[in-house]
């Protein structure tokens, strides 16, 4: 019974508020441009004793490693602000070391370049993940909370305009795309029917549609309606929609799409990319999103 007491009380694993990710996120950052500078110092002076046939390579090196030890700053400066930053360094760090190990063995220097940008590697996904640094893509399309009144009208990022048009023309020609259905609202002004690529979350017999971006139209559209149609390839489905609360939202995330998300492989990994949203975090994302659930009209 004392070794169950013990075992049921015992330290838990800490967990680092999104103020101390952040902020080790950063430091991490600046340690990186940090040594990227180091390494422009050491580089400027091979430059001054290089020869004719290593000068311009000495050169381009010294480039880099300036060019580097800016974005760095600028990452650390703000984490959330240039979109794209993040995944070309990654990009280009983990290609240096995948190309450094693949000739390892038989390249003057590639152990040592796998082994510095491997860990450069790590450290850069380590303080992109702790920053959220995927959320640059939407800061500037993120709805803010406004107490007691909605947002205006935001437009989604333009990556998820583009591929939710590529979705629409895949599903208007009958292609099948998992949980992806073609949603049909009344437009709350005009009345004519606005279609939209929508992925239905279906658990436990009811089904919910969710807005990553808050009061996108087709939000306003299906909250003034109520109502929307579903089409799946030939099968059209009437239903009606209630908008669901800050505690139902919050509920939604936690209880719902947390779950179905874990469990598929890295599926609340793929919602933190392609939608900034943590799903891990339900009182966090319930604050700014906006979940309907569809009901059948027959």
């Amino acid at each position: 019974m004392q070794t169950e007491h013990i075992l049921n009380t015992g330290a838990r694993p800490t967990r680092l508020t999104p103020r101390a990710a952040f902020s080790t996120a950063r430091s991490l950052l600046v340690i990186a441009a940090l040594g990227a500078v180091v390494a422009a110092v050491g580089s400027f002076q091979a430059v001054t004793e290089a020869g004719p046939e290593t000068l311009v390579v000495e050169i381009w090196r010294l480039a880099g490693y300036l060019l580097f030890s800016g974005l760095f700053a600028l990452l650390a400066y703000r984490p959330v602000h240039y979109a794209g930053v993040w995944e070309l360094v990654i990009a280009n760090k983990l290609a240096l070391t995948v190309a450094a190990l693949i000739y390892a063995g038989g390249a003057d220097g590639a152990r040592e370049v796998a082994l510095v940008d491997g860990v450069l590697t790590a450290v850069l996904l380590t303080a992109y993940l702790l920053s959220r640094g995927w959320q640059a893509w939407s800061t500037t399309s993120r709805p803010k909370e406004m107490a007691g009144t909605r947002s205006t009208t935001v437009r989604a990022p333009w990556r998820v305009r583009f591929f939710g048009r590529l979705l629409g023309s895949l599903l208007e020609v009958g292609i099948p795309l998992g949980p992806n259905r073609l949603v049909t609202i009344p437009g709350r002004k005009s009345g004519l029917p606005r279609t939209t690529p929508l992925a239905v979350i279906d658990v436990g017999g009811r089904r919910w549609v969710w807005a990553p971006w808050g009061e996108v139209n087709w939000v306003k559209n299906l909250r003034a309606a109520g109502r929307a149609t579903l089409t799946n390839g030939e099968k059209r489905e009437e239903v009606t929609a209630t908008e669901l609360n800050r505690a139902e939202r919050e509920d939604f995330f936690r209880n719902v799409l947390g779950p179905k998300a874990r469990s598929i492989p890295l599926g609340d990994l793929f919602i933190r990319i392609a939608d900034g949203v943590d799903v891990n975090r339900p009182a966090e994302a319930a604050d700014a999103r906006r979940v309907f659930e569809l009901h059948a009209t027959n």
